[in-house]
């Protein structure tokens, strides 16, 4: 999910049932054959878990009818074959890598802009995950209300990326003391410059926003710039390429609204310095424009080369 130079999507917050888990089907080739057990009719769902897990399932190793059954009439007609093979695409690859258990992450009502529940929703991932906080992908499904065992829809978010690492996972102090649990620090490539960016874990449930966003993102890129962290984004910079001067934080999140999500924002200068830091950046930046770029200038680092094979 790529960063813009101003907020992105949605959030996160967490609700009842996270240790649920729906076993997978014992099934000879999963690739081919409709799930057993709680996915194919050996029994029905018990419950509204059940029916969400039941759903995942049916959209892996059913067809197209054995997964309408699982939802409202009304919003049959749009649940067409090539909805839920597009749907399928998007998340089988995982299971077939690391197995089908089900887990539920979070669940929690669907709220309006006045906090009026208008749905509920119900979102898993796969169990056999790693990184029990921030996963790979998330299958969102929602019901009109917590206790109704037919859906009214599903989607998947995905949170892969190909971004560049330089920073693993680790807990930094802030210079107000407080512990920020870094997930990672990345490179994320646009068409004109690269950027680095601060994914970081935020067990903060309250609705967040620009200001609020900027209040806890700054001692965050401080510390980083503190760390040497620009500097070592630089020193990855192939030849020709550019590093922004925004600093990109990712905020990872469970939303009571919309379950679990990244919250990106980019940092400007102006945001994270201040004011005579600004004042002295602003003033090179502007002789560095004049004076034009020089001919003896370093170029940034080539990309590195494979060692040839010995023959």
């Amino acid at each position: 999910m790529k960063y813009a130079l101003i907020l992105f999507l949605l959030a996160i917050t967490a609700h009842a049932d996270t240790t649920a888990v729906a076993k997978k089907p014992a099934v000879a080739d999963t690739a081919k054959a409709p799930a057993n057990g709680l996915a194919q009719g050996v029994r029905e769902p018990k419950n509204q878990f059940e029916v969400g897990a039941r759903i995942i399932y049916e959209i892996l190793y059913g067809d197209t009818a054995s997964t309408l059954k699982y939802f409202e009439d009304s919003v049959a007609p749009n649940l067409t074959k090539e909805t839920f093979e597009a749907i399928r695409s998007q998340f089988s690859w995982l299971p077939r890598m690391i197995g089908d258990n089900l887990e539920q992450l979070m669940a929690g009502p669907v709220l309006d802009s006045t906090d009026k529940p208008i749905a509920y929703f119900r979102e898993y991932r796969m169990a056999n995950e790693s990184n029990r906080r921030a996963p790979l992908l998330v299958i969102h499904v929602w019901f009109a209300d917590s206790t109704t065992m037919k859906a009214a829809g599903a989607f998947v978010k995905s949170f892969l990326d190909s971004d560049k690492r330089i920073g693993n996972e680790e807990v930094w102090k802030t210079q107000n003391g407080d512990s920020i649990e870094i997930f990672s620090v990345t490179m994320v490539e646009f068409k004109e410059a690269m950027l680095m960016a601060l994914n970081v874990y935020d067990d903060d449930t309250v609705a967040i926003n620009r200001e609020r966003a900027l209040k806890k993102a700054i001692p965050i890129v401080k510390e980083a710039i503190a760390r040497g962290m620009p500097k070592k984004a630089a020193a990855e910079l192939k030849e020709g390429q550019k590093l922004m001067d925004e600093i990109g934080v990712n905020f990872i999140r469970r939303d009571p609204r919309l379950g679990f999500t990244h919250y990106k924002f980019a940092i400007a200068p102006k945001q994270y310095m201040d004011s005579t830091e600004f004042t002295q950046w602003e003033a090179a930046q502007k002789a560095k424009e004049v004076a034009g770029p020089k001919k003896d200038e370093p170029k940034a680092k080539p990309p590195s080369k494979s060692p040839k094979k010995s023959k």
